[in-house]
Formats: structure tokens, sequence, C-alpha cells
């Protein structure tokens, strides 16, 4: 593989495309870092769009430019994570308009050397709408179910796009149910993620990505109070192309069917055409098994049959997985927990 990216590397110098930056264009990197602590594709829109809206002589800065002045800054070197395995998950969501559904999370920043700066506060919530990939975030002290509360509404107040979404998504710890009990009595829909499965919960993924931003710029500015690099780490991802939609999330208007058709085919390619593996209510299946290390010939299915009750469709395309409710054949009671597709198998 190194050998490889060699010989690319090659090509592309040979092809003439331009990679070593002046010393100017290495200050405009710099400066566009400092508002937009990404990698390679978000930095390098961010420099041809609001740096040159500025002002900036932008125009010979290249992707390949960019990737190699990022290589050599240590505060990038630091904080890039380190390659690992690629795993098959099944992430969620789609909506069709704007502000249709936000998902919630909560994080924990440790407070630094100079942390007087953050008057103790230790959580952060953050927000992102579904469609947009729009980020809210906001410092907390606590996780309790009242700060909890305060923050969402403090935020809700501050953008009206957050406070006209009909949908909350978070997961069912304690912090979030004093939240859940005020928005179903405002007539809000709530729906709790699944359990052990971050992947159910879009949000999670942007946590990774504000505590890398801070991060950088910690190791960049040299000021370790992370609630003054919050509003910059947010704007900045809020400033550049998301890699999902193909747009920026402020520039969004209410509804748009190309973004959605792009979205669904990205959507397809993930899960395949699960159409065909679909089960209704009242078909026979047998749930499979987890494999022990110690049984390699153990069976993969189970040798009781069970019947589909019913069905928890997910909130935003007919494609994605369903969550199925199961009984045993010879009982009425359902049996705990919710099954996708992958866990089940159609008997005759």
């Amino acid at each position: 593989m190194p050998f490889l990216r060699i010989i690319i590397y090659i090509m592309i110098r040979r092809k003439g495309i331009k990679s070593e930056l002046t010393e100017e264009e290495e200050e405009i990197c710099l400066l566009a870092y400092k508002r937009c602590p990404y990698g390679r594709d978000k930095l390098h829109h961010f420099i041809h769009t609001e740096m040159k809206s500025a002002g900036h002589k932008v125009d010979d800065i290249t992707q390949r430019g960019v990737a190699d002045w990022l290589l050599k800054q240590e505060f990038h070197q630091v904080n890039t994570k380190p390659n690992r395995a690629v795993v098959n998950i099944k992430s969620v969501s789609l909506t069709a308009t704007k502000s249709g559904t936000i998902s919630l999370d909560l994080f924990q920043l440790p407070v630094l050397a100079n942390g007087k700066k953050d008057k103790g506060m230790t959580y952060v919530l953050v927000c992102v709408d579904i469609y947009t990939k729009y980020l809210w975030a906001r410092a907390m002290k606590d996780k309790s179910g009242v700060t909890t509360q305060t923050a969402m509404y403090t935020l809700m107040r501050q953008d009206p796009e957050l406070d006209r979404c009909t949908t909350f998504m978070f997961d069912n710890g304690s912090e979030f149910h004093q939240l859940k009990e005020v928005l179903e009595g405002e007539g809000k829909k709530v729906i709790n993620t699944l359990p052990h499965v971050p992947q159910s919960n879009v949000v999670e993924r942007y946590n990774s990505t504000i505590k890398s931003g801070i991060n950088r710029l910690v190791s960049l500015t040299g000021d370790k109070s992370w609630v003054t690099h919050l509003p910059i780490v947010v704007r900045g991802l809020n400033k550049s192309r998301s890699v999902v939609t193909g747009k920026v999330p402020m520039s969004f208007a209410d509804k748009d069917p190309a973004v959605l058709e792009r979205l669904e085919e990205r959507h397809r390619k993930e899960f395949g055409n699960s159409q065909t593996l679909k089960y209704t209510i009242g078909d026979k299946v047998r749930l499979r098994l987890i494999q022990s290390a110690l049984k390699k010939k153990a069976p993969f299915w189970s040798t009781q049959v069970y019947i589909i009750t019913s069905i928890r469709h997910q909130i935003m395309r007919p494609f994605l997985t369903d969550a199925y409710v199961l009984r045993k054949e010879n009982e009425q009671t359902n049996i705990k927990g919710y099954y996708e597709v992958g866990d089940l198998q159609r008997t005759i």
C-alpha cells in the first residue's frame, strides 16, 4: 500500500498538479484553519468560499497543497486519528424537510490547566438537524435533568429554526427524562434511540468531530479553555460542505428535492435493496444465534420458531431497516426487545 501511494504521488507530480504553497498561501491556510479546524476537504472548501469572499487570493490553492500543508503541521499530526478496520454498520436517518427531526446527545470535556475561563463547564449539549446536518452546541456545568432542559430551551430561544422542529431523537439517559416530559407536554414527538447501538443516533458522530476540532485549536493557540473554542468549531462545521448532502448546512432551503435524491441514493448503496427482505405481521421466523469461538459448528439460527406480532417502522424512509416485535409460536406474550432483518430467517 505505501508503494502504491508513492506511485500515485509521482503520477500526480508528473501531471503538473500544484502542491507546494507559497508563504502567503500558507498564511491563508493557517487563518482558515483557526476558523475551520478540520481535514483536507472541509478546509479546502472553506478557503475557496469564506477566505475568497474575504478578499484573499486562493485560486492557486489546491486540495493536494492543503493536504501537504496539513501533514507538516504539528497540531494536525497530533490530533489525527489512527487508521482502524472498517466496520459495516447501519446509520440513520433521513427526513424530508428542514428542521423535521433533531438528534441530541451529551458528551464530557475535562477542565484543563487554565480552565478558569470555562467557568466550571464540563459537558456539551449537541443537536443536529438530520436533514441539513446543521449543528447547535452549548456548554453545561453538569448533566442533570434541569440543566439539560435549560440548555436545550436556551438554544431554541436563540434559533427559531430549532424551535420549529417537530421531532426530537435522543437516548434513554436520565438526563433527558425531564426534557422528554416537557417536549411531549408541548405536543412534540420524542423518539428514544436503541440502547447499546450508538449508530442509531446521528449526533454521535459529531461528538468526535467537535472534540477533534477543539483539541486542534488548543494545540494551535495554546489556549486550553475549550468553551471559547466551541463556537468557532461549530461555526466552521456549519460553513463546511457536508459529505453526506454535498451542501453547506447554512445554505439549505426548506426542502430540496436534489438533496433528498442524493441522500436516498446514498442510503440505498449502504443498505442494499432491503425491500425483498421485509417481513409482515404473522410471518414465522427463526432468530440468529450468537456464535461462540468454542463452538465453531454451533447452529446459526434458533430451533424455536417465533411469530412477528408488530413492526416498528423507521421514521424516515421505507428502505431503512425496520424493527420487529416477536412472540414464541406456542405463547401469547411478546419477548423483550426489537429485532432487525439481519436477525431473522423466514420459515416455511
